[in-house]
């Protein structure tokens, strides 16, 4: 077992900065130790008083592992007495008649609490502590307010196909009018960003239906307890992968908007500038330096010692028929694929299609699925053979993409439709395992059961790209870790990984901007 004279250097840093300030976002890489750093801090906070109770808020399966075996794993913290909040309400009433010192929650009972309790009077954690505070980055307080009056006709859903998430239910429609939503639908939500949905009828409806929204968002939760609480660490590794404009709401929970306005919009108009038809919003000059000019006092980066070799990324180029080319560009030129009869009702929506293209499949407007063609999944298959017996994990896109895997390798494992599937990994006993990224980001440690992983199909986000890139090459890692990624040549692919690099790029630097040099590093 650990002791308080294992923690590194650098996470002694991270102790002495914790400690330091009231209000504190430690940005340091996945697996450099932040963990047993804030687990130390607290129990430091607990045992001169300097708080009562702490609010510990994680992604559900850091919250069930991740930090119960961290104050488990070092001597001096494992008699801090937590409670797990999480699964049913009898299990979430159950931890919080505990009475712990420490309250552990995911961000979904976040809402739940707030209703359980009843009244921010009963807020009782005085610390409170978010580990990948990045999820609180959208600081929307508030749902959308929704009402839906149904009468005689079809309804229609839009779909985001990333995450089959449904967006919005139409009025029931005449078959007459059908054509004609379509279009404006797809303008509109065009226009709201909401570029990769799918159009599919929900079914024939009669009589009245309200749909409700206006409930309180978990930021929301947060931003009224913010009041309650004396001191708060927020926890990451990627805070702002989709660029400056993340920070708001991280810096918000900090200091209730008194570096970078009380709101977003306020936060928006001040340092961004937004295009009147596409509502895409650019920095303006100087804004990113000004941002963090305003934050350096509440937000450092500490570089982490290095542990285990950087993965070596290994891009596998497969090359489409000149046949398949030739209906990927007339699908690209004219949104309509008619050998699939797939169409692409906007330029955004294409986007999306083509990367299913580019995988193998594509979804149709009535949910069907278009076969393309194989090259993907025999390049797979290569590089299973190739591992010769080596554990690999890939990570797909759509759930065709697991489909298909699966019915060329029925010995392979689905992550999280397992509850044992980690350990089952990291003993050796797994030789495929499938996932999607957002499903094995933060906290999943697989550093064990191998060192070879798969990109069948790239993401959207950086932050999911990021996390899963680091399941793997964590300490305890004995083997050079390698990272292939499936490209289609010549198609939206290629483009999907260069937008990947850059937003790396701009993330990297906003964390140099604030990171602590080793001659500042308090000891």
């Amino acid at each position: 077992m650990r002791t308080r004279h294992d923690l590194r250097e650098d996470q002694n840093t991270m102790y002495s900065e914790i400690m330091a300030r009231m209000a504190l976002m430690l940005v340091s890489g996945m697996g450099s130790g932040k963990t047993g750093a804030t687990a130390t801090a607290i129990l430091d906070m607990l045992i001169t008083f300097e708080i009562r109770k702490a609010l510990l808020i994680a992604p559900k399966f850091v919250a069930l592992n991740t930090w119960p075996d961290e104050f488990a794993a070092w001597a001096h913290t494992r008699n801090i007495s937590y409670a797990i909040c999480v699964g049913t309400e009898a299990e979430r009433i159950a931890a919080l008649n505990q009475d712990a010192d420490v309250l552990i929650i995911n961000r979904d009972v976040l809402p739940w609490l707030a209703k359980h309790i009843g009244s921010v009077k009963n807020w009782v954690w005085d610390l409170l502590v978010i580990d990948e505070s990045s999820m609180f980055k959208e600081g929307a307080k508030k749902t959308t307010r929704a009402r839906v009056k149904a009468k005689i006709g079809e309804t229609w859903g839009i779909y985001f196909e990333d995450t089959d998430h449904l967006l919005y239910v139409s009025d029931p429609l005449p078959k007459a009018d059908i054509p004609a939503w379509k279009r404006d639908m797809s303008r509109m939500w065009a226009l709201l960003g909401f570029d990769h949905i799918e159009m599919r009828k929900i079914g024939d409806v009669r009589g009245t239906k309200i749909r409700q929204g206006g409930n309180m968002t978990r930021f929301g939760v947060l931003s009224i307890a913010r009041k309650m609480v004396k001191r708060v660490v927020e926890l990451t590794g990627t805070p702002t992968p989709n660029g400056i404009e993340d920070i708001w709401g991280q810096v918000y929970l900090l200091d209730q908007g008194h570096r970078l306005g009380r709101s977003r919009t306020e936060f928006r108009k001040r340092w961004f500038i937004e295009d009147r038809y596409t509502y895409e919003r650019q920095p303006k000059a100087g804004a990113e330096q000004e941002i963090l000019s305003l934050v350096k006092d509440v937000v450092i980066s500490i570089p982490p010692r290095k542990l285990v070799d950087d993965p070596v990324y290994v891009p596998v180029r497969v090359d489409l028929s000149s046949k398949v080319m030739d209906e990927y560009r007339r699908f690209e030129k004219t949104l309509f694929a008619e050998p699939y009869d797939v169409e692409a009702v906007t330029k955004g929506v294409l986007v999306n299609k083509l990367l299913q293209f580019s995988n193998g499949s594509m979804f149709r407007a009535d949910g069907s699925i278009a076969h393309v063609h194989s090259e993907k999944h025999d390049a797979l298959d290569e590089l299973f053979e190739r591992a010769a017996g080596d554990p690999m994990l890939v990570f797909y896109s759509y759930k065709f993409d697991l489909a298909a895997i699966r019915k060329r390798h029925p010995d392979a494992v689905v992550a999280n439709e397992c509850d044992d599937f980690i350990s089952r990994w990291n003993s050796g006993k797994i030789k495929k395992l499938l996932a999607h990224p957002a499903s094995i980001g933060h906290g999943t440690n697989l550093q064990f059961g191998g060192h070879l992983a798969c990109w069948f199909g790239l993401p959207w986000s950086l932050e999911l790209y990021l996390q899963a890139n680091m399941r793997l090459p964590r300490p305890g890692q004995k083997n050079q870790v390698a990272i292939y990624q499936i490209l289609a040549r010549g198609t939206y692919d290629e483009v999907q990984l260069e937008a990947l690099h850059e937003k790396n790029v701009n993330q990297d630097r906003i964390i140099e901007a604030v990171r602590l040099r080793r001659n500042q590093m308090q000891h």
